[in-house]
């Protein structure tokens, strides 16, 4: 069962809107003279390792399961839940006690987190899809209306200090997609360096790659109108229009 009963320690120190809570099936006494390398490798992911996970996670109230008080758990849903809320106490009791658990976790999670995006080239998570990854604080909306009311010469100029590194990762990629007249020689590169990763990244597997044998394909199977056959060149026309400019 996915069911269990879990205390929140405290908020996330970078992500708005998301908390750590602790699994209080778990005993804590063997995790409070942790240090926080100690608790990342114990968080950390293994494939195949036996060892059980700290058994925190996460919450994330726009992502969050269905959460409940303990209230609605009766006894015939403990039984059902294998859940004994007397081992739930008594692990709440000795939480209680590891009073500086919350920085030492904070510490663990900040060693996990991937480093931050400083140029255009990605690494394996796409920055667009972490803009779903939790809300900004009201520091960063403000900043971010800052950019969004900035002329295209002054992108490069602002300074800004972003508190989520999404942000820092997404200013670039903002000034190369809106305004890539504006770029500097090094920015161009880098721009062009990511569209080669995005698009021919994986030789014959690439998104291009793929897009291409798929039109060709479609050009191969025959019985086409004249109107989808011109159709199908102009998607191969716009293919390679957006090639990235190979360095020399």
């Amino acid at each position: 069962e996915k069911t269990t009963v879990a205390v929140q320690i405290c908020a996330h120190p970078k992500r708005n809107g998301s908390v750590f809570v602790y699994d209080l099936r778990h005993d804590p006494t063997q995790y409070k003279n942790l240090t926080p390398e100690q608790l990342a490798e114990k968080w950390r992911w293994k494939k195949d390792s036996e060892e059980p996970r700290l058994p925190v996670k996460k919450l994330q109230y726009n992502h969050c399961p269905a959460i409940a008080p303990l209230g609605v758990l009766d006894e015939s849903s403990q039984q059902r839940l294998k859940i004994d809320l007397s081992t739930i106490k008594k692990h709440w009791a000795t939480l209680k006690q590891v009073t500086d658990l919350a920085e030492r976790l904070c510490k663990a999670d900040e060693l996990l987190e991937p480093k931050p995006q400083t140029s255009l080239i990605t690494v394996e998570q796409d920055v667009d899809a972490g803009m779903y990854n939790g809300f900004f604080n009201e520091p960063d909306k403000q900043a971010m209306r800052v950019v969004r009311a900035a002329s295209p010469e002054e992108l490069s100029t602002l300074g800004l200090q972003f508190n989520d590194q999404r942000l820092t990762a997404l200013l670039p990629l903002y000034k190369a997609r809106n305004f890539p007249k504006t770029l500097t020689s090094e920015e161009r590169s880098m721009w062009e360096r990511y569209r080669t990763q995005k698009l021919m990244g994986g030789a014959e597997h690439s998104k291009m790659a793929q897009h291409l044998m798929r039109l060709q394909k479609i050009a191969e199977g025959g019985n086409l109108t004249g109107h989808q056959e011109y159709l199908l060149e102009e998607m191969k026309l716009y293919a390679q229009s957006i090639l990235p400019e190979q360095e020399v």
